[in-house]
């Protein structure tokens, strides 16, 4: 899915009973864990709100989120100051969500905010952005008042960019869509760590789908693990310091289970409802076991962060379940899927299937499917074509449609 094509907004609903992480500042502690020279891990001290980064060079420091209020703001430029002399210039917003950057405005001018352009393009409705964050304020919603002014990143890049802190880069990556649809990787080659925000968490702890579906944020992660094979450690916008190679092919695994079980209900007939009441949860055998690992009092790190866990799978049912039906709804239902391809698809020799494809002039204007190819396929692909922006084409455009089919049928074709 290109990013242009991911909603402009988080999505709004939320399953019955859903009770987010808490991001409440109050009582937040930062710990500062050392992962190489000139190299912190800012960890919360009360999962799973906000962690943050601090990386010095030669000449300058930079630090990864900003906090929710200006209070957070604050002590991470106390720590800073604490753990170096060299001057604070950089502040990079991993994602746009107020728990990450509503504290910009609390950094002084001389510290250059940086994101992806993403990022900064949906950071343009402070009121709309603190109703959202104001569901995960447990009781502390007048806390927000204190967040009057949004600054956006001053410097922004599109896929990739690098900030020479002197005698060390820190590169700043884009891979695609995730939780958000800007997400930015900060990465430091030198001690191979990265400070990954809402994207990526530590193996086991399961992703929030806000903004898009299981589909584009596969595409993503596959980016990334191919982009950054020395990768070794993760630090999470949320919870605890992790193997980084571990949490990317975890979550893979997670996201293509969550889109198989999802899919099923779909074509079960399930409605949404029936679909979360069904679907298996991976955290209904207790949590992954290399979450031991988090430095926090067992009994209750692990039993808060388990009930999470089935909270926010919860809402990534919800969240797939909602994605796979957007270019349905589009097409109105099955039925009318069907009118649209029934031109299109004849028998052809041997028993195969003979696509049709009438925009010939920029897609190959045929191709073979091996029989039996069901029209579950066919409806998948156009269910896909999300992916490659069919949802802004007049969905009377037959051309359009063949065109979508022709070409999710080459990518799986096996020539």
């Amino acid at each position: 899915m290109k990013a242009s094509t991911v909603p402009t907004q988080e999505l709004a609903e939320r399953p019955e009973g859903y009770q987010g992480p808490d991001l409440s500042p109050r009582g937040l502690r930062l710990i500062p864990i050392p992962l190489a020279a000139g190299t912190w891990a800012l960890v919360a001290n009360i999962p799973p709100k906000d962690n943050n980064g601090l990386v010095v060079g030669d000449r300058a420091a930079l630090v990864i989120d900003a906090g929710i209020v200006p209070d957070i703001s604050a002590q991470i430029q106390h720590l800073a100051a604490k753990q170096t002399d060299r001057p604070l210039r950089y502040l990079v917003n991993t994602t746009y969500h107020g728990d990450h950057s509503f504290g910009n405005a609390s950094f002084p001018a001389e510290v250059t905010v940086v994101s992806s352009k993403i990022n900064r393009d949906n950071m343009t409705d402070l009121a709309y952005e603190k109703a959202r964050r104001a569901g995960n304020m447990y009781g502390e919603v007048a806390l927000l008042d204190a967040v009057t002014d949004w600054r956006r990143p001053e410097v922004v890049f599109e896929t990739a960019a690098e900030i020479d802190l002197g005698g060390r880069v820190v590169q700043l990556l884009y891979f695609g869509p995730g939780n958000g649809p800007g997400d930015t990787i900060v990465y430091l080659p030198d001690a191979q760590v990265a400070w990954t925000g809402n994207y990526l968490n530590h193996a086991g702890v399961a992703p929030m789908l806000l903004q898009g579906g299981p589909i584009p944020y596969l595409d993503s992660l596959r980016r990334m693990r191919a982009a950054l094979p020395a990768l070794r450690t993760i630090v999470p916008g949320h919870g605890p310091v992790g193997d980084g190679r571990a949490a990317i092919d975890w979550l893979i695994g997670y996201l293509e289970q969550l889109l198989h079980d999802v899919r099923e209900a779909r074509r079960a007939g399930r409605t949404v409802q029936q679909t979360l009441e069904t679907c298996p949860s991976p955290f209904a055998a207790g949590l992954d076991p290399r979450l031991v690992s988090y430095q926090l009092p067992q009994d209750t790190a692990r039993h808060r962060l388990l009930e999470l866990m089935g909270i926010l799978h919860r809402l990534n049912v919800l969240a797939t379940y909602r994605a796979w039906s957007a270019p349905r709804a589009r097409l109105r239902d099955l039925r009318s899927a069907r009118r649209l391809v029934a031109g299109c698809v004849r028998p052809a020799p041997a028993g195969a299937y003979h696509v049709g494809c009438p925009a010939a002039t920029v897609w190959r204007p045929w191709c073979w499917w091996p029989a039996p190819r069901p029209w579950s396929l066919l409806l998948d692909a156009l269910e896909e074509a999300d992916g490659i922006g069919l949802e802004r084409a007049s969905m009377d455009s037959l051309s359009l449609a063949c065109a979508v089919i022709c070409f999710n049928a080459l990518q799986r074709s096996p020539w």
